[in-house]
């Protein structure tokens, strides 16, 4: 049976709001590696184990080991290259390499044999991505002899397609549109991170932390309250842990460099 906090008391005792305080003064790429760090186990509370939740995530307001974690803006930039061979990748865009071809050869045979279209032209015509791609890939064939402003513009109008016709989200749904600097005066303005924190600690410990305790405990000066962490500070927190929304600022924050 789940536990309703409905007092201040009955927080835990490792929260102090003054500890948050200090994250204020990270740089912005510390502030996206902090937000990262929390995503996982703010979407998946039960997956946490009590000490490494204790000891990394609430420790004075700040991860930290970062040797814990594999994210960094630098090192994320460009996948590693094994050789000269291995033509440049970057975030969501990679060539399609002989292993990944070798793969996707046996189950493309596969499919073939199971639905009976080794001599059927229509049959083979299918794309790869809508039958036998079992991840989010969108295998594609680009022709370079094409000016560059082209293949962009093509691209462009045809992902919309491609997602909906693959049942995948708009990209105005994915991606945040607020801008990083925007973005960031709220994370501070909303107390984002000791309310992410709390969330977090009580989705583990199998209690509920009612909204009018977090105004209290988040927003002492009473600038926000029940309805503004219900219908605004709530949704917010939802857009900002949403898959490679985080990622998004990152890339807009390198850019500015």
């Amino acid at each position: 049976m789940t536990k309703r906090i409905n007092r201040k008391d009955q927080l835990p005792d490792w929260f102090c709001l003054d500890d948050y305080k200090k994250l204020s003064s990270l740089s912005d790429d510390e502030i996206i590696f902090q937000l990262i760090a929390r995503r996982e186990s703010f979407k998946d509370c039960k997956e946490i184990h009590h000490k490494r939740f204790i000891d990394y995530y609430f420790s004075s307001g700040v991860v930290k080991n970062k040797d814990e974690y594999f994210y960094s803006l630098t090192d994320r930039e460009f996948v590693k290259k094994y050789s000269d061979l291995q033509l440049h990748a970057k975030g969501g865009v990679e060539p399609i390499s002989i292993i990944a071809l070798t793969d996707l050869n046996s189950k493309a045979q596969r499919y073939i044999e199971e639905n009976n279209i080794g001599r059927s032209l229509r049959g083979q015509k299918r794309s790869v991505s809508s039958t036998i791609e079992e991840s989010n890939m969108m295998h594609l064939s680009i022709n370079l002899d094409w000016p560059d402003e082209l293949i962009v513009k093509d691209i462009m109008q045809l992902l919309p397609l491609w997602r909906d016709s693959l049942s995948k989200l708009n990209d105005t749904k994915v991606f945040p549109s607020q801008s990083w600097e925007i973005t960031k005066r709220k994370i501070f303005d909303y107390n984002i991170f000791p309310m992410i924190d709390l969330l977090t600690w009580a989705g583990w410990s199998g209690k509920t932390i009612t909204k009018d305790v977090l105004a209290v405990s988040l927003f002492p000066d009473g600038r926000y309250g029940y309805t503004n962490i219900t219908q605004t500070i709530m949704l917010f927190i939802d857009n900002l842990m949403k898959d490679f929304s985080l990622e998004k600022y990152g890339r807009e924050i390198i850019n500015k460099k």
